[in-house]
């Protein structure tokens, strides 16, 4: 069965790039892949895309059980957002992602990207600080 006709038969569409890219990738790492494990694959991540996201405090994003992307959104929190990672998840903000506090900005512009796995974080404070760590 080629990648296109198991997508089709997952009843994913083709033109999803990161769909694409992600099948792509577990059939490549795979020995033997099938159809069970590849929905439990797609399941374990969040995809965020060309979102608005507005908390009146604090937003947290925590990759622990699969992989959150976001990517094209704008992410508001007056006082803090955090990132963070657990052991064998990541978070990827991509492709023109703003995260603002009242205090501090991250804009991740048009073709670039940050990454964080294995317990890495970036926290927003409410003090206007930002933390990268690991």
């Amino acid at each position: 069965m080629t990648l296109d006709q198991l997508l089709l038969d997952l009843g994913v569409n083709v033109a999803g790039n990161f769909v694409y890219d992600t099948v792509r990738n577990y059939i490549a790492a795979s020995t033997a892949p099938t159809r069970q494990e590849l929905q439990s694959h797609i399941a374990r991540q969040l995809n965020v895309i060309d979102a608005e996201i507005v908390a009146d405090r604090i937003v947290d994003f925590l990759a622990q059980n699969g992989d959150i992307l976001i990517q094209g959104t704008r992410i508001y929190a007056k006082d803090s957002i955090t990132y963070q990672s657990s052991t064998g998840a990541k978070f990827e903000l991509r492709d023109n992602v703003v995260s603002q506090t009242s205090k501090s900005s991250i804009i991740v512009g048009n073709g670039a990207s940050v990454t964080g796995r294995g317990g890495a974080k970036i926290i927003q404070r409410d003090d206007g600080s930002i933390v990268f760590g690991v």
